[in-house]
């Protein structure tokens, strides 16, 4: 996962657009039970250009969530489901996660990046 952040990282830099996320594990405090990344398009130029935060977690049963908030400290009662695709762990290896920086990139065009 941390590659493929990286490779669009790289690429989106040389578009002049930064990628930035977050991983996340198991934190009781944080009421986070489930592993998971949360990332967010924004222009270098603009940074208040940007896409949702997207939430990628996987569950127990190697299911993973998708789902979206405006910013990095919305509480995650903000969260909205994205996309209707079932997806599981093994999937983002291949092109799963792919799909949804994609996603994430779109958004953030159609936001005027």
């Amino acid at each position: 996962m941390v590659r493929v952040l990286e490779d669009a990282r790289t690429n989106l830099a040389e578009a002049g657009a930064k990628l930035e996320y977050k991983f996340h594990s198991y934190n009781a405090g944080k009421k986070l039970e489930n592993p998971r990344v949360d990332f967010q398009i924004s222009g270098v130029a603009s940074p208040g250009t940007a896409s949702s935060v997207y939430v990628i977690e996987i569950t127990h049963n190697g299911q993973v969530v998708v789902r979206t908030k405006r910013g990095f400290g919305d509480p995650d009662s903000t969260l909205t489901p994205h996309g209707s695709t079932p997806r599981t762990a093994a999937s983002l290896k291949d092109v799963g996660l792919t799909d949804v920086i994609k996603a994430a990139i779109d958004e953030y065009v159609q936001h005027g990046g």
